[in-house]
């Protein structure tokens, strides 16, 4: 009877016969090493440790294993120890339910049947293979520099009935979590079979990497990721329902993806982007502060939820789906955003801005006949070409939209242009703000709507491209008219706008003049905020005296050119 506290050793020197019976009471652990442990019968008690050395393990019969007794009791209850020097296989002997059980064999233990551990699986040293056997851990877990293997059949489950359990590193075939949550490690898990998350939503996953590598089709389910990969041969579909949260990178790989009907969630708290692979989502949802970016060209056909943060397009162009839809608590999309318009009088909302700001744009139609597309983006800055808009760039808003036409055939629409106050030049006036449209290479003004603080309205617009919104600049209008002996172009009323400049060609009507005749030009200019102001005439000197036998030449054509003051006056 081996009954000391502790671990006690034992050598046969050979095979023990007759009828000797062992016996290893609760608190004891037998080291049986290499040796054969014969004689009438062997009980292992609950509680009790046996410490395995056979490259066989541990067998119900026969003579082989450590133990080779004539009856043979291995307590469910009991720890197991597999420690030899050579690689071993647990064998038929051990029961199906252990308490501890623990790997300690640098040259690998292979499962031989199923089993259910109670208590602490530990891997103290080399690998564990589970072959196409089922895992069941109920407890903790404890690695050294051992590790677990599974065949792609074979099945792990991590079954504790509390919250907290630790999911060990690994390659796994199918891979089951209970229905609490878990602490995955830093280190990948790799699941060739099916995984089986459960349906807890708390789990701890920071910097684990879970990785499909099956060489036949896989479900990704929902769950909570921290990275997600993809590699080897098989094609891999998203699950039909429920979220799949990712909170750092996703890597498909090159296996093909198909997506069904669960969300995409990247809440991260890096930057992230989404992977170039796959270009078409159900349903996605932004909640990350700092931000998510597209990896190509990307269509949402269900919801685009954001949350937080912002969705960036860079060169490609984010479409919602005809029958998608916009769920905005906080984020917004920075870059193209393309929208479906239907017939009728819709009115479409493009939830966009640029980094640091939020610059909705709503279009509202009237008399669409023939649907399409429409693209928005918001920009930040000042338009490149304001200069030529008639518009202040010193009281403007700091930013500029855009719109582009896919297909649409329509009457008019209105767009209400929104903006943040850090983003309205200081001095400015909300209240006087105007929106003109740039089509290269031309501004054309619009009818202005409703005006708030943070936002200018445009009405009757006919056509799409970049728009500005500002203060209107100084007009300064001048009239040109000459005398009756010359002629001025362009003549009547010239509008010029603050700073801007205007030509004038001035052209005598006569091929000879008297020192008594010649032609006069008057310019008369006039602000718009200030009454009409008459400039001195511009008068032309007579011609010097010439001989009165040769007609002179044709006077040649003269431009004088106005350049107007910086104020009004």
């Amino acid at each position: 009877m081996f009954k000391k506290a502790g671990t006690q050793g034992f050598t046969s020197g050979g095979s023990v016969g007759s009828s000797i019976g062992f016996t290893v009471n609760s608190g004891a652990t037998l080291n049986a090493g290499t040796s054969v442990i014969g004689g009438g019968s062997f009980t292992l008690s609950s509680g009790a440790g046996l410490m395995i050395g056979s490259a066989v393990g541990i067998t119900t019969s026969g003579a082989t294993g450590n133990v080779q007794s004539t009856t043979r009791t291995f307590s469910n209850g009991a720890n197991y120890i597999y420690s030899g020097g050579a690689a071993q296989v647990t064998g038929n002997g051990l029961p199906t339910t252990v308490n501890d059980l623990t790997i300690n064999n640098a040259a690998g233990v292979t499962l031989s049947a199923n089993v259910t551990v109670n208590g602490v699986l530990t891997l103290a040293n080399g690998a564990f293979g589970i072959g196409a056997n089922t895992l069941t851990v109920n407890d903790g877990s404890s690695v050294g520099s051992g590790s677990l293997t599974s065949a792609a059949t074979g099945t792990v489950s991590f079954a504790q009935g509390s919250a907290g359990q630790a999911v060990l590193p690994g390659t796994f075939g199918n891979l089951i979590f209970s229905n609490f949550n878990k602490t995955l490690p830093s280190g990948t898990i790799l699941i060739a079979g099916t995984f089986t998350p459960g349906n807890a939503t708390g789990h701890t996953v920071a910097n684990s990497t879970i990785q499909f590598n099956g060489s036949a089709t896989q479900t990704i389910p929902a769950f909570t990721y921290h990275h997600l990969q993809s590699t080897n041969t098989g094609a891999r579909t998203l699950a039909s329902s429920g979220v799949i949260k990712i909170a750092g990178t996703w890597n498909p790989g090159a296996n093909s993806t198909t997506v069904t009907g669960s969300t995409i969630e990247m809440n991260g708290s890096a930057a992230q982007a989404l992977p170039a692979a796959i270009t078409s989502y159900n349903h996605l949802t932004v909640n990350n502060a700092a931000g998510v970016s597209l990896g190509g060209p990307t269509t949402v056909s269900g919801t685009l939820a954001l949350t937080t943060g912002t969705l960036s397009t860079g060169a490609d162009v984010l479409t919602l789906g005809s029958a998608g839809s916009v769920a905005r608590t906080g984020g917004h999309v920075v870059g193209s955003f393309r929208k479906s318009v239907t017939t009728g009088s819709p009115t479409v909302t493009f939830e966009i801005g640029r980094s640091g700001a939020y610059l909705p744009l709503t279009v509202a139609f009237t008399g669409v006949t023939t649907g399409g597309t429409l693209t928005a983006s918001a920009i930040a800055g000042d338009h490149a070409a304001i200069a030529g808009s008639g518009l202040d760039a010193a009281r403007s808003v700091n930013d500029y939209w855009t719109l582009a036409n896919g297909g649409l055939v329509f009457g008019t629409y209105a767009a209400t242009f929104g903006f943040v106050s850090g983003d309205v030049d200081a001095g400015a006036s909300t209240g006087s703000f105007i929106v003109r449209r740039y089509s290269a290479p031309s501004w054309t003004s619009t009818t202005t709507g409703t005006r708030t603080a943070t936002s200018t309205q445009a009405t009757g617009i006919t056509g799409f491209g970049d728009f500005a919104v500002a203060e209107i600049l100084p007009n300064w209008t001048i009239t040109a008219s000459a005398s009756a002996n010359g002629s001025i172009s362009p003549s009547g009323s010239v509008v010029v706008v603050q700073g801007g400049s205007a030509a004038f060609t001035i052209t005598p009507s006569r091929t000879t003049m008297s020192a008594t005749s010649w032609s006069t030009a008057c310019l008369r200019v006039r602000s718009r905020a200030t009454p009409s102001a008459t400039s001195p005439p511009t008068t032309r000197s007579p011609p010097a005296s010439r001989s009165t036998r040769a007609r002179s030449p044709p006077r040649p054509t003269r431009t004088a050119r106005s350049a107007l003051p910086v104020s009004p006056p």
